[in-house]
């Protein structure tokens, strides 16, 4: 019981960054960084593949190559690039909704690329990837991939921005992969990289993440869910069993439910994925962030609710701005 008390004290006394410390879809966001990271060019492929590309039935042929041209690009690194050549395609066809998400994702993508240094240009980018979501959005009210790439958004937009912009669209994003996840969309990009498991491992991050008491959603609109998060990331492996941060994520999570709920059992299975991930070789550049930082895990298991791609949430960072 004692042991129950203290954990509920540590969540309440940790409410406020939680909330302002999203982790959003497929690693997509990550909480403010410990340490800068240098901006390093990936050793490994993106999970995009441009002969998986699903063409939208209206596309001309030469519509149909712009837009494979585009991902190659992405999967290359050269989002820049594929953000014009996305924004040329939907100049020409405004109607479709699928070059507003994709310059949406390579936006996003470059921002993630920068170092936590360089605040002002990752902000311009990520209200930019916004922008191309809400517009595609616009096209589209039921696009998936839309709605995606804008909760990615707003949840990197929020570890930047602090506790109070970030209070004001956890609900938003939350909604966002509701939605998304309710459309059951089909696309894929990729042999391991699809709409649909990336919306359930973006929302197994957010209800891990974000604490779950009560009077949280009379707050913010929403609170978190240790029991939806683990059935979220269960659907992900389902879809994708061999992506190595989708396993990353499923023992956190269980981590993280041995802490709230008191479950040695989850505790043990948790330990035992994260270690035999541990043993694998990265297949994609994020890969080698996830490893490098289970590695970390595995010596303070304690932290697993805090755990991100890039680092743990810095509590005592944002000790005095949480308590005045």
């Amino acid at each position: 019981m004692a042991t129950s008390q203290a954990h509920h004290s540590r969540e309440i006394a940790r409410l406020p960054t939680y909330i302002c410390a999203l982790v959003i879809a497929a690693g997509f966001a990550a909480p403010i960084h410990l340490h800068a990271e240098p901006h390093t060019t990936p050793e490994f492929p993106a999970a995009l593949d441009p002969d998986w590309v699903q063409v939208p039935a209206g596309y001309s042929p030469s519509q149909a190559e712009h837009l494979k041209q585009g991902v190659s690009l992405e999967a290359l690194g050269r989002e820049h690039e594929a953000e014009a050549l996305y924004s040329a395609l939907a100049e020409r066809a405004p109607e479709f909704s699928n070059p507003y998400w994709r310059a949406a994702r390579a936006l996003f993508t470059n921002a993630e690329k920068l170092p936590a240094t360089q605040r002002a240009e990752r902000i311009a980018l990520l209200e930019r990837s916004q922008l191309w979501a809400e517009r595609g959005l616009e096209q589209d009210p039921g696009c998936a991939e839309c709605m995606l790439f804008k909760a990615a958004a707003l949840g990197r937009l929020a570890t930047i921005h602090g506790v109070v912009w970030g209070a004001k669209h956890v609900s938003e994003i939350a909604s966002l992969l509701d939605r998304g996840i309710a459309l059951e969309p089909i696309g894929r990009d990729g042999p391991n990289n699809s709409t649909l498991a990336n919306l359930y491992f973006a929302r197994a991050t957010v209800y891990r993440t974000v604490p779950e008491w009560f009077f949280l959603r009379w707050v913010v609109g929403m609170r978190g869910n240790i029991d939806q998060s683990l059935q979220d990331i269960r659907l992900a492996r389902a879809l994708h069993p061999t992506r190595l941060d989708y396993q990353v994520e499923h023992g956190v999570i269980l981590l993280c439910r041995s802490q709230r709920r008191d479950r040695p059992d989850d505790a043990r299975l948790g330990l035992q994925i994260l270690k035999r991930a541990s043993e694998r070789e990265p297949q994609l550049a994020t890969d080698v962030k996830d490893l490098r930082m289970v590695g970390v895990l595995l010596e303070d298991t304690e932290r697993a609710c805090e755990f991100a791609r890039d680092g743990f949430m810095d509590i005592e960072e944002h000790k005095d701005g949480i308590t005045r």
